[in-house]
């Protein structure tokens, strides 16, 4: 039975070359049959070297240890991401491409100077080592360790991953007053950058349209690290928003009194105004008092149990609403919507006191 003495983990230090000697000899199990896949992006394993090759601290990594065949065998407990990244980078099988931006871009492991290379592998990691404990008793540690961690969000871990122009204008446009007044943040968004990865997916609408979520965000922050045209979508977002504003006037329509401020709605919103301009068509003002009514129409109708197109729309904010199918559609229903007050401006027409409505189901 083991004592409280020999339930605490040892803290030890070794190099990284003392991890590479453990896997060439047999004696390192990184991933035992109760870890996770690898599942880091090339984006993470870069960042993780180039602070390596800075020398910036590590978390602790947890082993259990064990003598097996008169040697020590150790089982890694939490860490195998960052183990199996170092390895792998030792062995060339990744270079330092973007987001890494240091003097030794593009460049492998034996790509590097021998003295760089010398000063890595005598890296010390950081260890607590629990020696000979069963296997259940390290499934336990795994579990808890894993159970009771804070987990950082995706867009937490995008802003190691990726520093760069665009997550810098992400958190500038973050907190233009206009998401405020509209109420589309909540505390909880502020405090773990959910508004910051909002907005970042905004900005990639005005670059190409509609996007599904989860394949592309990380990608555009990767394309996008170094973006000489940040400026100009910037002024193509606050064009946007210009629109928003005027059509959810604070005094008479505001737009946090209406399901237009959820996010799956603004999204849509968003990118079929920008659409709308793309395509050289401007605001009728005149039109205005009218839209807001037809709008507070449609705000009302829209409910999972409405028959037709509103109905559609309503499940399509709730059910897969993130996927750029269900974005796409909610997209060209309301740029359907909004229409009759973006006339194009090439035509010459003003705006008259008359809306060629009602607005009704577009596939009505």
């Amino acid at each position: 039975m083991k004592t409280s003495e020999t339930l605490e983990p040892n803290f030890s230090r070794h190099t990284i070359a003392d991890v590479r000697d453990w896997q060439e000899l047999g004696r390192l199990e990184i991933q035992p049959d109760f870890q996770r896949r690898f599942v880091w992006p090339d984006a993470a394993k870069i960042m993780l070297i180039d602070s390596i090759l800075k020398r910036y601290p590590l978390p602790k990594i947890f082993v259990g240890t064990s003598i097996r065949d008169g040697r020590t065998k150790r089982i890694v407990i939490d860490g195998q991401q960052r183990m199996t990244t170092i390895l792998e980078f030792i062995g060339n099988r990744f270079s330092l491409n973007k987001p890494y931006s240091g003097p030794f871009r593009g460049m492998s492991y034996k790509d590097l100077p021998k003295d760089v290379q010398r000063n890595f592998l005598s890296y010390s990691l950081d260890f607590n080592e629990f020696q000979n404990w069963s296997d259940e008793e390290i499934r336990d540690v795994y579990n808890r360790v894993n159970k009771y961690s804070f987990s950082l969000t995706k867009q937490e871990l995008r802003r190691a991953d990726f520093p760069g122009d665009f997550l810098k204008l992400s958190e500038e446009l973050s907190v233009i007053e206009f998401f405020e007044i509209a109420k589309v943040f909540t505390p909880a968004n502020r405090r773990r950058l959910a508004d910051v990865e909002y907005t970042s997916e905004l900005l990639l609408v005005l670059i190409d349209g509609p996007q599904d979520k989860k394949t592309n965000l990380d990608a555009a922050y990767l394309e996008y690290q170094e973006w000489p045209m940040k400026e100009v979508y910037k002024e193509k977002f606050l064009a946007v928003l210009n629109h928003l504003a005027l059509i959810f006037d604070e005094d008479h329509f505001p737009i946090s009194k209406t399901r237009f401020r959820q996010k799956s709605d603004f999204y849509s919103l968003f990118a079929a105004i920008n659409e709308l301009q793309g395509d050289g068509h401007e605001l009728q003002e005149i039109l205005l008092t009218d839209l807001r009514g037809e709008l507070s129409k449609l705000n009302a109708r829209i409910e999972p149990s409405a028959l037709g197109l509103h109905g559609e729309y309503a499940i399509r904010c709730v059910s897969d609403a993130n996927s750029l199918r269900s974005r796409r559609w909610r997209t060209d229903f309301l740029k359907e919507f909004l229409l009759p007050v973006y006339r194009p401006t090439s035509s010459g027409k003003k705006g008259n006191s008359t809306l060629p409505f009602p607005i009704h189901d577009p596939a009505q």
